[in-house]
This record gives C-alpha cells, sequence and structure tokens, in this order.
C-alpha cells in the first residue's frame, strides 16, 4: 500500500504560494491536478510524501498559507482512497 497527502486550495494563487514557500524551505512536493474524488474550486493540488507531513503543515501555518484542506491518500492497486485530514 502507497500513502501520500495533498494540500487543496481555493485558488491557483494559493497554491502556486505554498508551492513557492515549500521549494524555498527545501520540501519535497508536487503540484498536480485536483482528483476528481475531491471537490476543489481550484484545479491544482499539492502532492506531498507522509515523510514531509509535518514539515509542510508546520511551514504552511508558519507562513500563514491558506488551504482549503489535507488529505491523506492510501493507495492499493489502482485504487485511491482519498481520507479528509484537518
Amino acid at each position: 500500500m502507497k500513502e501520500f497527502f495533498l494540500a487543496v486550495f481555493d485558488s491557483t494563487h494559493h497554491a502556486l504560494k505554498f508551492e513557492k514557500v515549500m521549494k524555498d524551505n527545501n520540501i519535497n512536493i508536487n503540484i498536480i491536478p485536483v482528483p476528481r474524488e475531491i471537490t476543489a474550486n481550484c484545479g491544482l493540488a499539492v502532492m506531498f510524501s507522509g515523510e514531509d507531513n509535518h514539515n509542510v503543515r508546520q511551514t504552511a501555518a508558519a507562513n500563514e498559507l491558506i488551504i482549503k484542506g489535507y488529505y491523506n491518500v492510501l493507495q492499493k492497486d489502482n485504487k485511491k482512497e482519498y481520507i479528509h485530514s484537518i
């Protein structure tokens, strides 16, 4: 089973600002389209590993970034389960 996390946003601007702050702090993230299973006004999400989960959230809070929500994604074979997390 593979596990990773997503951050989703209300706007593309918020997603791009999030990306810049994370990269400036040497945190490995990837911008991806928001999966269809997740409802968001913005078409971008940021994917990151479980290893980086704490650093991502701490850095986002310290920089007062606006995030619509975080999701824990569990992937087994071709099925993905999206769990909204706080």
